[in-house]
Order: structure tokens, then sequence, then C-alpha cells
């Protein structure tokens, strides 16, 4: 008689993995750009940086450092929303997640890929959050003087001294938060994003993020099976017949060098999406 090899710990694990992968992709799919309408007053540009009104219900005024705490994202046109839900003639479009083109400068110092915006001085501008203050969302490129699309504005401080900032735009991949701390909501996926984006050197799209997650899964599942059944095998082998060892041996390193070259391939194709 043979004795029967239970399937629950392969099981398991492909449950486990799947769920992973099916929670991964939910999360992806959330930073896809939605925009809701908000009233305004005045013309509001895409890009700014908006808050709500204190004085009328639904209404929107460009953000800065005084009225940060009452955040609600950033402006986009129509056309810059995966979805839009549409409103009266006097209205903007407003992203509260996902990722888009935000405007911002140099009055806090340059703007590192990865590093956190927060709301600024500048009405309408968001600038590096390392001064603290009420975060818009993660920088997904840096932005310096010599940003393609940066122009320089004169701008008076405090002590009346004046300084030379640059104003342009960058992706934000918007997480409205209290202060310049992790968002714990999109905490992976954006920690995620943000080390892929800095290996690649440059802003990773949702499509590479999710081909990148699919490869990497797909090898570490080929990987953990096969050595799962190379120890298995070899264990219930070598008790079966202690005198082939030999082979066993063999057959066990044969199966780790596949394990190897599964992963070197993984690798370069990852190395080739992202380059």
């Amino acid at each position: 008689m043979y004795k029967k090899t239970s399937r629950y710990p392969i099981i398991i694990l492909l449950a486990i993995v799947v769920s992973f992968f099916i929670s991964s992709v939910s999360g992806l799919a959330i930073t896809e750009s939605i925009s809701n309408p908000y009233k305004t007053v005045t013309s509001i540009k895409p890009g700014s940086v908006v808050s709500l009104d204190t004085t009328t219900q639904g209404e929107v005024v460009p953000a800065n450092t005084s009225n940060g705490q009452r955040l609600v994202g950033v402006t986009v046109s129509n056309k810059q929303s995966l979805l839009a839900v549409n409103g009266a003639s006097n209205t903007t479009q407003v992203v509260s997640n996902g990722i888009t083109e935000t405007l911002v400068s140099t009055i806090n110092g340059s703007i590192s890929l990865g590093s956190q915006v927060s709301v600024s001085p500048l009405s309408g501008v968001a600038e590096d959050a390392s001064s603290g203050g009420r975060v818009v969302g993660i920088a997904e490129a840096s932005f310096n003087s010599s940003t393609s699309g940066a122009v320089s504005q004169n701008v008076y401080d405090t002590n009346k001294h004046l300084h030379t900032i640059y104003v342009g735009y960058i992706p934000v991949l918007i997480a409205v938060n209290s202060d310049n701390t992790t968002n714990e909501s999109g905490g992976f996926i954006n920690s995620f994003r943000s080390l892929i984006s800095n290996i690649a050197g440059h802003t990773v799209s949702n499509t590479v993020l999710l081909l990148i997650s699919i490869i990497s899964f797909v090898a570490f599942l080929s990987i953990i099976v096969l050595i799962y059944g190379a120890i298995t095998g070899g264990l219930i082998s070598l008790g079966r017949n202690p005198l082939a060892k030999g082979s066993i041996l063999a057959s066990v390193g044969q199966i780790f060098l596949m394990v190897f070259i599964i992963a070197a391939i993984s690798v370069a194709i990852i190395y080739f999406i992202l380059h």
C-alpha cells in the first residue's frame, strides 16, 4: 500500500498567494484617478491643491498653510480623470485619490521622487513636506530648478526678503494625510510604488507595477513548489531506498538549479520591463 500524501499545504499556499495577489490588484485599482465635482466661486487652474471653504458647503478654494486642515485634493479637468462625476457649470473636478499632475514649487527645497508633498504658503501650490503640514500625497517624480517646464518666480517671505523659486507640474499619488507620516490605508501600495520607482529611476505606471507583481508572484510560487517537492520527494525516496542517496542528492541539486534559473530569469524580465 502506498501512503497518501496530503495536498493541504500546497492548497493553503495557493490560497494565500491568490488572496495576496487579489488584494494587491485591488490596491492598484484604487490608485487610478477618480474625481468629484465641487463648487467654486472663481476658476481654479487644474493641478491646484484645494481645501473646503468655511463659508459655503461643498465649495473649494486654493489650499495653503492656513486652511490646509480642510484639504480635499487636487483639481483636474474631465479628461485627466479616469471617472469624473458630472457637476454643474460652476464646479471643478477634484481628485482625492489616484495619480494626477499637481502644481508644486521649490519654496521648501527640491522635491525628490517618492517624497511627500504638502500644502505651502502659496495658495494652490504644494511643496516638499519635510517641514511638516497637511500632506497632499507622494511625489511620483522629482522637481527642481532644472525640471522640464519649471518656471521661476520671485516671492517675498514674512520678513520681506525676496526669494526666487520654481513652479511646475509633477505627477503625485494623492494620499491626503494630517502630517508628513505615511498614510496607513495605502501604505503598502505607496511604499511598493516608491521602492520600484526609486529602483527604476523614473515614475512607474500602474500597468508596469501590475506586471512586476504578477511576475514576482508566479516566480515565488514556482520556487516554493519546486523546493517543497524536492525536499518531500527526497525524504520519501531516501526512506524507501537509503542506498540511492547519491542519485537523490543529484536530483535535488538539479531542482535547486532550476530554482536559481527561474529566479534569474524573473529578475532579468523585471529589469527589462523597468528599463
